[in-house]
């Protein structure tokens, strides 16, 4: 094992088949910084890459998306309602940003359309492109895991979770 500390975080160095691999472990106990070190000898070994990929900006990783909506088994209104929102964030500025960068005020500040319900569609595609991606390992870590619901779905969801409880209290 062969670990190193620089100021409070630990780093690793090992050679491969002569090759050099070394990086940061972001972290500062050493017992983790060896697990580090040991998971990129693994991968280094296996000829895996150790260097992050970078996440695909959305207006590329739509492309992928819609190949994926015509090969599902969903209904035919559920692929069109995606390929819908697909188009919607394709118009906006969100299609030039990373998938990993994308945040709720992003979103929020997005004007869509005029219509709430093509809002509404435009969000719940990207959050299912986002949860994809996610999925099929385009990005490791993001900021934010979902956009935002929008004020319609929330208050749904609570009216649904309110209505239900109040049933199981009366019916037990």
């Amino acid at each position: 094992m062969s670990i190193y500390p620089r100021g409070d975080v630990w780093y690793y160095l090992f050679y491969i088949n002569g090759r050099r691999y070394r990086g940061s472990t972001k972290t500062k106990n050493k017992k983790q910084a060896e697990r580090v070190e040991a998971k990129a000898r693994v991968a280094a070994e296996a000829g895996e890459s150790l260097r992050p990929k970078r996440a695909p900006l959305v207006r590329e990783f739509a492309t992928q998306f819609t190949e994926w909506l015509d090969k599902t088994t969903l209904e035919q209104k559920t692929k069109s309602d995606y390929k819908n929102g697909s188009r919607l964030i394709l118009q906006t500025a969100l299609s030039g940003m990373r998938m990993d960068q994308i945040t709720r005020d992003d979103v929020e500040t997005t004007k869509f359309h005029e219509s709430p319900y093509s809002r509404n569609c435009a969000i719940r595609t990207l959050r299912r492109m986002l949860g994809k991606a996610r999925d099929w390992k385009r990005f490791v870590k993001c900021r934010e895991s979902k956009p935002s619901k929008s004020f319609l779905e929330t208050a749904w969801s609570q009216w649904m979770t309110k209505n239900v409880s109040w049933q199981l209290v009366l019916n037990h």
